[in-house]
């Protein structure tokens, strides 16, 4: 009990002792509140009290609606009952409290015929016992279910589905919900097993009934494989989300309000969900790439301090450059913030390439400025003959560097378009930190002018490079030729490959799932092909969809069979399975009619006009 009012109700501990105490009504209670409430007469309140007590029926939903009738414009009883035990639960009472609460009841529905006539007796005068039975289900049931039928069904056998129907209407009647929300409910048994509620098995099905049901759905070629695996262990449960775009904050609460509920569900069934698409994937590839962000970024600045600081011996051309790097990827990403730019799988690589980028300028216009300072200059003189010959180097590089990213704004892909204009507004401003930023730092910084800097230990390198090349000029160009050719003849054997799957370790949950449904389900990915019919109820055409059947087989046979290719096709699916299911349901179920409707002697047009209104009333 205690853990039940901890999951549903609340876990204030002066709550919990209360409702603790006060959950077991006792027979006094039920007695006082029926005087005060439903009727005048102690003796027939006292009886009522015991019945409920004795029967364990509490607050079965047929007495409920009987003893509402006597007061019309008060709340009804459950609801009384709800008030004086749960006092503090805001009477604006939800759908999902009533669903808790019937959880509660479900399990003893129905009762028999004779816990009815006992507790209904008191308050409906009637002495035939059937009567009696047909009176209390008028009260519950839709007006347009007639005595007879009423009859039929307490007098006659009542099957599973009969049951089923019966309660879900008497629900419907009580509840502001729909026949499909209420049946899906009604059909589970539920058992309250220490506080949790557990679904056990289904209410109204036998096992040999559940057999049919499974062969039935296993036979449909529109459901096996698609949402129900060939052995029947797995299930597809299919969401479309409606997400702005570029609206990634949106996909990640999706997601994580996705995983809440079917962890939850998890614990409490023992089932396992699987959970594969673009939205799963689109923020693993997000969650993934901070989490390389978190380890590459700062192994790539302590590589870098480490390389500054063994080529230029010095503090000073260590963090001088790194301070660049680190304040144009600022600049850029406070920039795409500006301009209304959201990271994702792309973008969340541009501080990467930044560091890559702005930490070449630096490079060229340190490694001069410590030369000209070892040849006895001063940092004024040595700065300004650096920038000098480095100006005009480095913008040319940097511009065409932007340029080249630039060039990324003709992509079809938003992500490729975000991730170009970053790195080419990112690499132009390196560039002004660089040359105005730069040069201010090291004007106040402190540091040797005569140590000896690897710069000038590597000009003997240099020199001998210099006179190998042009020495050995005319062998160096064919080589490279030669050498680049016989590389590129290996450009036609790469297949192209954007499967977001295979981008992920086969460790990784999202890896994991992509993997399983693929397994079981025959593809986790879908591609969806809208075709115009150019005309009002086109669909109708039976030509029409006569190509659309030609395409489906097509693209199952041939592009499935096709070796070449990296994929295959798991099932296709258009209105025109639709229509040639129908048509072999309507001609006795027979095989032979799965197609679309072609007799010559009847208007096919509106036969499957027919169809498709039978469709989509059902």
């Amino acid at each position: 009990m205690i853990s039940f009012i901890h999951r549903f109700i609340t876990k204030d501990p002066k709550f919990v002792d209360r409702l603790t105490r006060r959950f077991y009504v006792t027979e006094r209670e039920i007695h006082d509140f029926l005087m005060k409430s439903v009727t005048n007469n102690s003796i027939e309140a006292k009886r009522v009290a015991k019945k409920l007590m004795a029967s364990k029926v509490g607050m079965n939903q047929l007495l409920n609606t009987l003893l509402e009738t006597r007061k019309k414009k008060e709340p009804s009883f459950v609801t009384k009952i709800w008030f004086q035990l749960f006092s503090h639960i805001d009477r604006n009472i939800s759908k999902n409290l009533i669903i808790q609460h019937l959880r509660s009841i479900i399990d003893k529905l129905p009762p028999s015929k004779e816990e009815i006539i006992d507790l209904i007796t008191p308050h409906v005068k009637v002495l035939d016992e059937r009567k009696l039975l047909v009176e209390a289900l008028k009260r519950v049931l839709p007006p347009y279910y007639e005595d007879k039928v009423i009859e039929d069904w307490l007098t006659g056998p009542m099957t599973q589905e009969d049951y089923l129907t019966l309660f879900s209407e008497m629900l419907i009647a009580m509840l502001p919900m729909t026949e499909k929300e209420l049946k899906g409910f009604v059909t589970k048994y539920i058992k309250d097993r220490k506080g949790f509620l557990e679904i056990k098995r289904m209410l109204f099905y036998s096992n040999e009934e559940l057999r049919k049901k499974r062969k039935i759905a296993l036979s449909e070629k529109q459901v096996k494989n698609v949402y129900i695996s060939e052995d029947g262990k797995v299930a597809v449960l299919l969401l479309t989300p409606q997400l702005p775009d570029f609206a990634q904050d949106k996909n990640l609460d999706l997601y994580h309000r996705i995983h809440a509920i079917l962890n939850t569900e998890e614990q409490r069934s023992g089932y396992k969900f699987y959970v594969g698409g673009i939205p799963e994937m689109s923020v693993a590839f997000e969650e993934y790439m901070f989490e390389d962000i978190k380890l590459l970024v700062p192994l790539i600045i302590i590589f870098i301090l480490l390389t500054l600081l063994f080529f230029f011996r010095s503090f000073a051309g260590m963090f001088a450059p790194i301070l660049v790097i680190i304040l144009s990827t600022i600049g850029t990403l406070g920039g795409s913030y500006l301009m209304g730019f959201d990271l994702d799988s792309m973008s969340t690589m541009a501080p990467q390439v930044l560091m890559a980028i702005g930490i070449a300028d630096s490079i060229h216009i340190l490694a001069l400025f410590f030369r000209e300072l070892q040849q006895g200059k001063s940092k004024k003189e040595a700065m300004i003959h650096s920038l000098r010959l480095n100006f005009l180097p480095c913008f040319l590089t940097s511009i065409t560097t932007s340029i080249g990213f630039i060039s990324l704004l003709s992509s079809i892909s938003p992500p490729i378009r975000v991730f170009g204009m970053m790195i080419a507004v990112g690499s132009l401003l390196a560039f002004i930190i660089t040359v105005t930023f730069l040069p201010a730092l090291l004007s106040v910084l402190k540091y040797s002018t005569t140590r000896k800097y690897h710069g000038q230990e590597s000009k003997n390198w240099s020199t001998w490079l210099g006179h190998f090349v042009t020495r050995y000029h005319n062998l160096i160009i064919v080589f490279t030729l030669l050498f680049t050719l016989v590389l590129g003849y290996f450009i036609f054997g790469i297949t192209p490959d954007n499967n977001p799957a295979a981008q992920f370790k086969a460790s990784t949950s999202v890896r994991k799932s992509m993997d399983f449904i693929d397994h079981h389900i025959k593809g986790s990915y879908n591609i969806e092909v809208m075709l115009d019919t150019r005309k009002a109820k086109g669909i109708h055409d039976i030509r029409f969809l006569q190509k659309i059947d030609s395409l489906q087989k097509y693209i199952e046979t041939r592009i499935t069979k096709d070796e070449n290719l990296p994929f295959e096709i798991g099932s296709t699916s258009s209105v025109v399975n639709i229509i040639k299911t129908l048509n072999q349901k309507m001609n006795g179920d027979n095989p032979d009619y799965y197609k679309i409707p072609d007799d010559p002697l009847k208007d096919t047009s509106k036969q499957i006009a027919e169809y498709l209104f039978l469709f989509t009333s059902s």
